[in-house]
């Protein structure tokens, strides 16, 4: 008995431990997803600065002239906002089932070892 409850709680601990990781992936997705959608609205509202500054940007960094469209920019932008935004409800989704998951592991280990060993 006493092995099981070792390993339910270590497995509690890990389990925490991923979701925090999981909480800390979803913010940054959360700002990744907010910089492109800002990056869209300045597309939108000022199109030629910011096909200008993209070339220019590509310009000394990849040190190439490079002409882009504007559409192939607004594509870019559009399916890099999709690819994250799916990812990031992805992880919210996870997120849910694991702490539905954690309050059902912390009731089993109350019954195991005392009524209020793990409290929130």
């Amino acid at each position: 008995m006493d092995i099981e409850k070792n390993t339910l709680y270590d497995h509690y601990k890990e389990t925490v431990g991923f979701l925090k990781s999981d909480n800390k992936l979803r913010d940054r997705l959360f700002l990744y997803s907010l910089i492109i959608e800002i990056m869209v609205l300045f597309q939108i509202f000022s199109n030629d600065y910011f096909n200008s500054l993209t070339n220019d940007i590509a310009k000394e960094k990849l040190g190439i002239k490079l002409t882009l469209d504007s559409t192939i920019l607004s594509n870019v932008l559009m399916l890099l906002l999709f690819v994250f935004l799916v990812r990031y409800y992805q992880i919210c989704v996870s997120i849910e089932r694991t702490y539905a998951y954690i309050h059902h592991i912390e009731e089993k280990l109350n019954n195991l070892f005392s009524p209020n060993f793990i409290t929130r």
